[in-house]
């Protein structure tokens, strides 16, 4: 029997009571030991206010951090068995947790489970998929998302280039401008990264100019992923103009090998 079952079905032996007690010991030691989570749960005295929705997310944020999977475990079955889980900020976070230890089922159960589901849960859930690079779960989430924001366009965006789809990148990027969404550094410096790859100059000037309006043409991620772009396509001088002109310090190893690319 699964160890979630057994702790919902309060059939643990003794040797796994004791192991989950030392777990919660472990973490309360950690830093939340004013909690006493083991205690209040074996009473059954967890109240879901927001103070006390916030100490869980506590623990689990501790169990993200150290890539406890077997904590986490523990904390979402003892939730579970006190119908206490169903907190949708506490829920977010479990996602993210099962995310990070690549328990990609366990995410989406809770996401499917989430009564309330806003735009956090959306782009956790998201980004869980995105990080296996499963992009045909990932677009069909992203299709599905009652609301959409840069957080959601820039997570999928941007696996989509790591995965070789810069050309879908491209085009998901300029839908999304079409439907309002605000781009920020991170969006400009993956749809240059895309332009660069497909050698596409006239997407790359269009949005070097939506920077300039916006007023990032500065910022170091965009002015490094502008040369990256330019330097595949061949423009030197106007890459050399960009670093004159921006106020912003290009990485040095970057600047050093574009000046070496010849001149065609």
């Amino acid at each position: 029997m699964p160890f979630e079952m057994k702790l919902k079905k309060n059939c643990l032996s003794d040797s796994e009571e004791k192991e989950q007690e030392h777990r919660f010991i472990f973490i309360a030691a950690k830093g939340w030991s004013s909690l006493r989570f083991g205690n209040f749960a074996s009473k059954g005295e967890i109240w879901m206010d927001k103070s006390k929705s916030l100490n869980l997310v506590n623990l689990v944020q501790l169990c993200v951090t150290n890539k406890d999977l077997l904590a986490g475990k523990v904390l979402h079955a003892r939730l579970l068995r006190l119908r206490l889980f169903y907190d949708t900020f506490l829920s977010n976070h479990f996602i993210e947790l099962y995310s990070k230890c690549d328990e990609i089922a366990s995410a989406h159960n809770v996401f499917d489970n989430i009564p309330h589901k806003n735009i956090f849960s959306w782009n956790a859930i998201l980004a869980a998929y995105c990080k296996t690079r499963n992009l045909q779960r990932a677009c069909r989430l992203f299709l599905q998302m009652p609301q959409r924001n840069t957080v959601s366009l820039n997570t999928l965006i941007s696996t989509m280039v790591r995965c070789g789809y810069e050309r879908q990148a491209v085009d998901t990027y300029d839908s999304m401008m079409l439907d309002g969404i605000k781009p920020s550094h991170i969006t400009f410096a993956t749809v240059f990264s895309a332009c660069g790859t497909l050698l596409d100059v006239d997407c790359g000037r269009r949005n070097h100019g939506f920077v300039v309006k916006v007023g990032l043409e500065s910022n170091i991620y965009v002015v490094n992923a502008l040369l990256c772009m330019y330097a595949k396509c061949r423009l030197i001088v106007r890459g050399v103009n960009l670093t004159h002109g921006s106020r912003a310090s290009p990485n040095p190893l970057l600047k050093k090998s574009y000046f070496k690319k010849p001149l065609e």
